[in-house]
């Protein structure tokens, strides 16, 4: 009985990780194809110049490859990929794993391979989010690998609680002795690095709200 529970408990976890990692990488897509005039060749996100960050997409095998999968033309297809695969993970609890036993496995590899072309295509400007997909995706793909209770489950439980704790105190810690962050003026910043990439239909109320933080904190 004692060992079913644990084998549940298991279960319930990794299971109650797949929606909240979709969801997550569902609004990030979004974002992207709204905005996606930013990854065009004249746009912010040109890979022309992201390609130069990385020796490997410069020229050789590499950069003929990604060339082909990462230019303007063709990364919608990667952007749709990771929305694909968010798509699985937020209904694998709802739909009984109906594409089978794989199905975990299937919509990880597809995000974790969409998700490392996507850091790879845009080197410049990416938050936190994007590695913390790394580092939740991988570690749950291993652990859908294997039976459930399997010590490789339970170690990706570990692995990523630990990081995201990890995370928040070194980034609660930086802000409570960054004197910028004590005094709400990076909460501008913030907003103002954001107002530089939203699309046309939101940057009104980024605009706004940059502009009432910035007369508020002078």
């Amino acid at each position: 009985i004692v060992v079913a529970m644990q084998l549940d408990e298991t279960r319930f976890i990794i299971d109650s990780t797949y929606p909240l990692l979709g969801i997550g990488v569902a609004i990030s897509s979004f974002e992207d194809l709204l905005r996606y005039r930013l990854f065009g060749d004249d746009g912010l996100l040109s890979w022309k110049v992201s390609r130069v960050a990385n020796s490997r997409t410069v020229q050789g095998a590499i950069a003929s490859l990604a060339d082909t999968f990462l230019s303007h033309a063709r990364f919608q297809w990667i952007i749709l990929m990771r929305l694909m695969a968010a798509g699985l993970l937020i209904t694998l609890p709802f739909t009984g794993w109906t594409l089978g036993r794989w199905s975990p496995t299937i919509a990880l590899f597809l995000l974790v391979v969409s998700t490392l072309a996507y850091n790879l295509r845009c080197p410049f400007g990416l938050s936190g989010d994007h590695q913390m997909v790394v580092i939740v995706a991988v570690p749950l793909f291993f652990a859908s690998l294997v039976p459930a209770g399997h010590i490789i489950q339970h170690f990706a439980i570990w692995f990523i609680a630990l990081q995201a704790v990890l995370a928040y105190v070194i980034s609660g810690l930086a802000k409570l002795i960054s004197a910028t962050w004590r005094s709400g003026r990076a909460v501008s910043g913030v907003l103002c690095r954001l107002k530089s990439m939203a699309t046309e239909p939101s940057s009104g109320w980024f605009s706004a709200g940059h502009c009432w933080l910035s007369s508020r904190h002078g």
